[in-house]
């Protein structure tokens, strides 16, 4: 999946809960990082008063609010040319995504999200880079697992036991943040 720091709200919700459950590699740069859902109300003197009524939370446990989405494979600083292909291959490798990056996102401070999106800062293009490291990875089952693998899942498909005994399945994730059933 391709991400910028164009990719808000929607797009942020798709990114994140791919990547969380390792369904998806994230390619690009840190997102925007709209992590609200407002409403504007008309008053009756002609203002506007702008409330904030949910703040959303991805299946890894983290506000997407000012933090985003920082992909698993940056493009950040990459040029348009054959070594920046070179460059952006290498990011994939274990190594390489370790540290900082593979820590899980919920258990990040303010500090360290800093530190996180300063080492992959938002940019609103999408250079062809992106796109041919995309594809690269697609098409080599080694670099897909390998940057599937840079960042643990935080998600699990459980059963969850209603008050009747049945069984459904249920999405959970830390504290139940996403669930599917009644908070």
């Amino acid at each position: 999946m391709l991400i910028n720091g164009s990719s808000a709200s929607a797009a942020e919700i798709v990114a994140a809960a791919l990547r969380d459950v390792g369904r998806a590699v994230v390619v690009g740069t840190s997102s925007y990082g709209k992590g609200t859902v407002q409403t504007v109300l008309r008053l009756p003197n002609g203002g506007e008063l702008i409330v904030t009524w949910a703040r959303l939370v991805t299946p890894s446990g983290y506000f997407l609010q000012t933090h985003g989405v920082v992909p698993t494979v940056c493009t950040s600083g990459l040029g348009d040319g054959e070594s920046s292909l070179d460059i952006g291959l290498q990011r994939i490798s274990a190594e390489s995504v370790a540290g900082l990056a593979a820590r899980p996102r919920a258990a990040l401070d303010e500090a360290a999200w800093s530190a996180l999106r300063r080492a992959c800062p938002p940019r609103r293009t999408s250079p062809a880079i992106d796109l041919q490291l995309a594809e690269h990875v697609l098409a080599n089952p080694r670099l897909y697992s390998a940057a599937l693998q840079a960042l643990p899942t935080a998600t699990q498909l459980g059963e969850s036991a209603p008050a009747d005994g049945r069984a459904e399945p249920v999405l959970t994730d830390v504290n139940r943040a996403l669930s599917s059933g009644p908070h």
